[in-house]
């Protein structure tokens, strides 16, 4: 298979090469078809730099996300509480657990959770510092 390398780009948070600038446009791009990042952390409000730029009508599975174990307790509740929604029916119901001031961010991720638009996966065995972020638009030739 030959990829064409002419698309890579390099990113860094140096002040040209913003990482959340190349992601929230890519993840806007109209034929974008799924999104598999790798890190170290994942907090809530790295999703919230992020939520807004999600297509209208996301495929199952459109993002997947590999974490490190290094996240905050209120995080790990709200991803735990996502996949007991994919079970669930009442979505309100765990919603009422939730702080006021976070519920309507919560409620969006809870949602490509439930839906399996999102998928979260911890990683245990050690501390994973590693970044990635792969942006799919043609998935069928891989």
């Amino acid at each position: 298979m030959i990829f064409d390398l002419t698309m890579v780009r390099i990113l860094d948070n140096t002040q040209d090469k913003k990482v959340i600038d190349a992601i929230k446009d890519l993840i806007k791009k109209p034929d974008m078809k799924q999104l598999s990042f790798a890190v170290g952390y994942f907090y809530l409000n790295g999703w919230s730099l992020i939520k807004d730029d999600f297509p209208e009508n996301p495929n199952n599975n459109f993002m997947n996300i590999l974490i490190g174990r290094e996240l905050d307790i209120s995080t790990f509740k709200e991803i735990k509480k996502g996949y007991r929604l994919r079970l669930k029916t009442n979505l309100l119901d765990d919603l009422s657990e939730i702080e006021e001031d976070i519920i309507d961010k919560i409620q969006e991720l809870y949602y490509l959770i439930k839906n399996e638009i999102i998928n979260l996966k911890i990683y245990i065995e050690s501390k994973l510092h590693s970044k990635l972020y792969l942006f799919i638009d043609r998935p069928e030739e891989f």
